[in-house]
């Protein structure tokens, strides 16, 4: 299924020829690893009138390949017991997730999730106790 719902992001005439037969699903796949949509269409073109083999395919878009970004860790997504403590502590008291994000070395946010009027109700009454 996933599958399926990335091959809907290739141009259309791609999506027909592969309908068709005249490309594999393998195909289409490797040229999903090609951002620019022309450059799709193409590749594609010479897919057909050259008989690129899937194989071949993988090299040719092997420099093209998305390289997933190095994601920046940020301060408060570092592991500090501490921290975690914390938000366990204040996930019992309340009764619904609760997260603690360092913005600097010194400060920070709390988050009190709730998910119904009710629930903000409990929540309050908790702070009144």
């Amino acid at each position: 299924m996933a599958n399926f719902l990335r091959l809907q992001r290739l141009p259309v005439e791609i999506k027909i020829s592969l309908r068709k037969n005249e490309i594999t699903e393998a195909h289409a796949r490797m040229l999903l690893r090609i951002d620019n949509e022309d450059d799709q269409i193409t590749l594609w073109k010479r897919i057909i009138n050259e008989n690129i083999t899937v194989k071949n395919l993988q090299e040719i878009t092997k420099g093209s390949v998305k390289k997933p970004r190095a994601k920046k860790m940020k301060l408060g997504e570092i592991y500090d017991p501490y921290i975690q403590s914390v938000e366990d502590n204040l996930r019992n008291f309340f009764g619904t997730k609760v997260s603690v994000k360092r913005k600097s070395k010194y400060s920070g946010e709390i988050i009190i999730e709730y998910f119904s009027n009710d629930d903000l109700e409990r929540i309050m009454d908790k702070c009144d106790e």
